[in-house]
């Protein structure tokens, strides 16, 4: 007697929906990181620097930013909920988290990431070399900020020459400047680690 299986399709990831078929065009490091259909978890370095203006300081505490280092242990955990992703950024011990979403409108190549109040909407350009994803607006406490308290984000996600894949977020307020760089690599955490 034959048995037969059928493999049963996995729902579209958050950011297969929000990229559609542009998400095959992304490098397989980004895709990879990004097809999470239960929980993920990936390790890696960054460095971080943190603004200097009193301000800066104060955004990045209350949000729990991590700290200024020149080389930290980083370990991302991306767990799907709903439609949603949650994600625990660990840098050493300082940890933050962060909810991505579609946005309420749907808009195609747009995603909103959720830090606690504060709601940042952004566009996700791909190029050859990977994604961007530069902020379209801000919202605090469901309330849109004005352009003036919006900040500037030079987020990129791209693939390193060890083949990793690779980040970096760099964020400034208009008229204050940088509140944070975070930038380093990430690999799977069943993996050896690379130095």
């Amino acid at each position: 007697m034959a048995t037969t299986q059928r493999a049963e399709a996995l729902a579209p990831t958050l950011y297969e929906r929000i990229l559609g078929q542009d998400h095959e065009r992304l490098p397989a490091v980004i895709r990879g990181l990004h097809d999470v259909h239960d929980w993920e978890s990936y390790v890696g370095q960054a460095m971080v620097v943190k603004g200097h203006s009193w301000f800066a300081r104060l955004c990045a505490r209350l949000l729990r930013l991590p700290k200024d280092a020149d080389r930290v242990p980083v370990r991302v955990t991306i767990e799907r909920y709903g439609d949603g992703e949650r994600w625990t950024h660990q840098f050493g011990a300082q940890v933050f988290c962060s909810r991505m979403e579609r946005p309420r409108d749907d808009a195609p190549g747009v995603i909103v990431e959720q830090f606690g109040p504060l709601s940042l909407r952004m566009r996700l350009p791909l190029d050859g070399q990977g994604l961007s994803m530069p902020i379209e607006r801000t919202d605090l406490f469901g309330f849109r900020l004005p352009s003036w308290l919006t900040p500037i984000g030079h987020m990129r996600e791209t693939v390193d020459s060890a083949g990793r894949f690779w980040f970096d977020v760099d964020i400034a307020l208009p008229g204050v400047g940088r509140i944070i760089r975070y930038a380093g690599w990430l690999i799977p955490s069943g993996k050896q680690t690379a130095q």
